[in-house]
C-alpha cells in the first residue's frame, strides 16, 4: 500500500504542477494582449509632420483640396506639408509615395489615374501597392471652351467634330485622366473623331493650354478651373453627370443632349503598403474629423466639387472595382500601349 500511495502522491504532485504552469502561462497572456494590440485612440500617432505628395502641379484641383485639409488639421495639432511631384501622368507621385517608409507619415493624395496609368499599361503601380485610408471627395467632369470661343453649345462642339474628324483638340490633364476616358466614351457614343491633347501637370496646365488657345476646348474637374469659371473667362459647355451642377444649373449634362456619358473622379489619401493598421485607422479618424465639418463641405461647394465619404474598408473595395473597369476600357477603347 505504501508504494502505491507514493505513486499516486507523485502523480498528483505532477498533476498539481502543470496546472500552476499553466495558470500562470494564462495569465502572462492575458497580461501580454493590450500591449500587442494598441488600439488606434491610444496610439500617439502623429508626433512629427505627415507629408502629403500630390502627384499634379500646384494650383490645380487637387492641390487645392490638399491644401485646405491641411490647413484644417493644422489647429488641431497635426501639421501637414504639402508637396507636389508632378509628371508622368501623375507616376512620379505615386511611385515616390509607394517607396516612402511605411510609418504614416508619407501620403499620397490619390485620384482615378492611378488605375488608369495601370490599365493603359502606363504603369505598374495599383492601389494594392498601398494601404487605401480615405476618400473625402469626388469631381463631376465638365466640357468647357474660352468665353470667345465659337462653340456655344456642347451639340455645336460635336456637328464641328463630325464635319472636320481629328482636327478638335480637346485637352486633358494627364494620360491617366479620368476625363481621358470620359471623352473616350463621348466618341464612342457621339460616334464622332477629336484629338486628344495630353498635358502632364493636371488642371492648371490644362486651364493655361486652353487660355492660350493651343487646345479648343478642356474636359476636366469643375474645381481644376473654379476661379476662371466665375471670373467668365472659361463657359461650361456639358456635364458628365447624372445631374446638373448646382453651381451652374444651365449647363446641361451630356445626358440630356443624348450621349448617355458620365464620368467622375474620387479622390483619397493612401499610404505606401505595410503601414500598420491602427496606424491606418488613426490617419482615418483625423481625416474624418475635418471633413464632416460644415466648413469643409461648405468649401467642397465653393470649389464646384462634391463631397464624398468612403471608409478603409469601403474605399479598398471602390479601387478594387475601379481598377476593373478601366481595364475593361482600356480594352474595349484601345487605350492600352502596346
Amino acid at each position: 500500500m505504501f508504494k502505491v500511495s507514493k505513486k499516486m502522491t507523485i502523480f498528483i504532485v505532477a498533476i498539481l504542477t502543470l496546472a500552476l504552469i499553466a495558470g500562470c502561462g494564462k495569465g502572462e497572456g492575458q497580461k501580454a494582449t493590450p500591449d500587442a494590440g494598441k488600439q488606434a485612440s491610444e496610439l500617439k500617432f502623429p508626433e512629427k509632420p505627415i507629408t502629403i505628395i500630390v502627384p499634379f502641379k500646384a494650383g490645380g484641383g487637387t492641390d487645392a483640396i490638399a491644401r485646405k485639409l491641411a490647413n484644417m488639421l493644422q489647429p488641431k495639432g497635426v501639421a501637414v506639408l504639402v508637396i507636389n511631384k508632378e509628371g508622368g501622368g501623375a507616376n512620379i507621385g505615386f511611385t515616390e509615395a509607394a517607396k516612402a517608409k511605411p510609418d504614416g507619415y508619407t501620403l499620397a493624395f490619390n485620384t482615378a489615374n492611378m488605375a488608369i496609368n495601370y490599365a493603359m499599361g502606363l504603369s505598374e503601380l495599383t492601389y494594392k501597392d498601398f494601404e487605401p485610408i480615405i476618400a473625402v471627395n469626388t469631381d463631376v467632369g465638365m466640357i468647357s471652351v474660352r468665353k470667345d470661343s465659337k462653340y456655344k453649345t456642347i451639340q455645336d462642339l460635336i456637328n464641328d467634330a463630325k464635319a472636320n474628324p481629328g482636327k478638335l483638340k480637346i485637352g486633358v490633364g494627364s494620360a491617366g485622366s479620368p476625363w481621358l476616358m470620359g471623352l473616350a466614351k463621348l466618341k464612342d457614343k457621339a460616334k464622332i473623331d477629336f484629338t486628344i491633347a495630353v498635358a502632364s501637370g493636371g488642371g492648371a496646365e490644362v486651364a493655361s493650354n486652353l487660355l492660350g488657345g493651343h487646345i479648343d476646348a478642356a474636359c476636366h474637374a469643375p474645381s481644376d478651373m473654379a476661379g476662371l469659371m466665375k471670373s467668365g473667362d472659361l463657359r461650361p459647355l456639358a456635364v458628365m453627370g447624372d445631374e446638373r451642377n448646382p453651381n451652374y444649373p444651365d449647363v446641361p449634362t451630356l445626358k440630356e443632349v443624348g450621349y448617355d456619358v458620365t464620368q467622375l473622379g474620387p479622390r483619397g489619401f493612401i499610404a505606401p503598403k505595410g503601414t500598420p493598421k491602427e496606424v491606418v485607422k488613426k490617419l482615418h479618424d483625423i481625416f474624418k474629423e475635418v471633413i464632416d465639418t460644415p466648413e469643409y463641405k461648405e468649401y467642397m461647394k465653393n470649389q464646384d466639387t462634391e463631397y464624398m465619404y468612403l471608409n478603409t474598408e469601403d474605399y479598398t473595395k471602390f479601387l478594387e472595382d475601379e481598377l476593373k473597369t478601366y481595364i475593361e476600357l482600356a480594352e474595349k477603347f484601345s487605350l492600352k500601349k502596346k
